[in-house]
């Protein structure tokens, strides 16, 4: 992955880019292949240009599509993060709790 541009035009480039390669992928071989961890990437990257609207939908995509998957701890503490400013506090308290109890490094939350 590339570092993440400053400028919001060019997030949202990103996230779109992001969104057609794995569009892409479901087209060619029927399910995500994902190796580089896109899906992981898009829904902070909605929060980092404060479309919390974008990131819901995508955080509700995610859910559906990978269910099986809890995600990663950077991507949980953002969905978190999402839920608590929509106003879910109780959904945003347990996304928080599953973002703590992941992964070692990030039990320090």
């Amino acid at each position: 992955m590339n570092e993440i541009p400053k400028d919001p035009k060019k997030i949202r480039q990103r996230i779109r880019s992001y969104e057609r390669k794995l569009e892409k992928e479901l087209q060619e071989y029927g399910r995500y292949t994902d190796g580089y961890g896109k899906r992981f990437f898009i829904g902070p990257l909605y929060l980092l240009i404060n479309d919390l609207e974008g990131a819901l939908n995508h955080f509700q995509w995610f859910e559906c599509e990978f269910g099986f998957e809890e995600g990663e701890p950077a991507q949980l503490l953002c969905w978190a993060l999402a839920l608590y400013r929509y106003g879910d506090k109780k959904a945003a308290s347990r996304r928080y709790a599953t973002a703590r109890s992941e992964r070692s490094y990030a039990r320090g939350l």
